[in-house]
């Protein structure tokens, strides 16, 4: 690999949090519905999946793993992936913070941002508003 490839930022369009077939821990769940929501919030554009070790899609960019699955990782990601082992016995994983502040300033990640609903209709009248009533009379 050259220097300019080692130093430009690497697009992210998919990542994937794994788990061995035989087992799916709930706290990985939960950790993978964190990592989601982290990225949808920050508006990037990036499909984010719940795959086995043995069904990777090839175009995966960055593969999360729990700690005591590394080394089979290794093994079963192909050369473009970016390994990360998190642990998934805790909550709070910095792991993904870490990756969210790398999109964001694009240093050694970057993504696509997610387009913004617009909440105007082409004739520049608002839409989605929420109107109530209680009966007959409008609530405001």
């Amino acid at each position: 690999m050259d220097d300019q490839a080692a130093s430009s930022p690497r697009l992210v369009k998919k990542i994937v949090v794994s788990y061995e077939l035989s087992a799916l821990p709930p706290a990985l769940i939960r950790s993978f519905s964190l990592l989601r929501r982290k990225l949808e919030r920050a508006g990037f554009k990036i499909d984010v999946l719940m795959r086995p070790l043995s069904q990777l899609p090839p175009d995966t960019d960055v593969l999360f793993v729990p700690i005591d699955m590394q080394e089979v990782a290794q093994q079963a990601a192909s050369e473009g992936m970016y390994l990360l082992p998190f642990d998934i016995t805790t909550s709070h994983q910095p792991v993904f913070d870490t990756l969210l502040q790398q999109l964001q300033t694009g240093t050694e990640f970057y993504a696509l941002l997610a387009e913004k609903k617009r909440d105007r209709d082409d004739s520049g009248e608002p839409r989605g508003i929420m109107m109530r009533y209680r009966g007959h009379e409008k609530i405001d």
